[in-house]
């Protein structure tokens, strides 16, 4: 399902070359990312794989303003940063936004 998910996205890119790259690199280190996941043991952590994956979105984000690449940058981050708030252990800055249940 997401690799055919995948291909259709990419079937809606821009056709300019100059817009693609950096697109097909993001996919590219996602597809890397899940890979590592799927090859680590069961007991491993994906903490070291998740920041080096934010990395490259945070460099992509900060090398192509204001285009696409920015855009699916932007989401990966956030994706990530929600991902880390919903971890069983959440992190002081997302312990302290977190609402009381009534």
């Amino acid at each position: 399902m997401a690799g055919a998910w995948a291909r259709h996205w990419q079937t809606l890119w821009p056709e300019d070359r100059s817009v693609r790259a950096p697109l097909e690199r993001l996919l590219r280190a996602f597809r890397e990312h899940r890979a590592q996941l799927a090859e680590a043991p069961e007991e491993a952590s994906s903490q070291d794989s998740l920041q080096a994956l934010a990395r490259q979105f945070q460099v992509s984000f900060r090398r192509h303003p204001l285009s696409p690449t920015a855009a699916i940058a932007y989401l990966g981050l956030l994706a990530i940063d929600l991902r880390s708030c919903a971890a069983p252990s959440p992190c002081a800055h997302c312990a302290k936004h977190r609402v009381a249940a009534p």
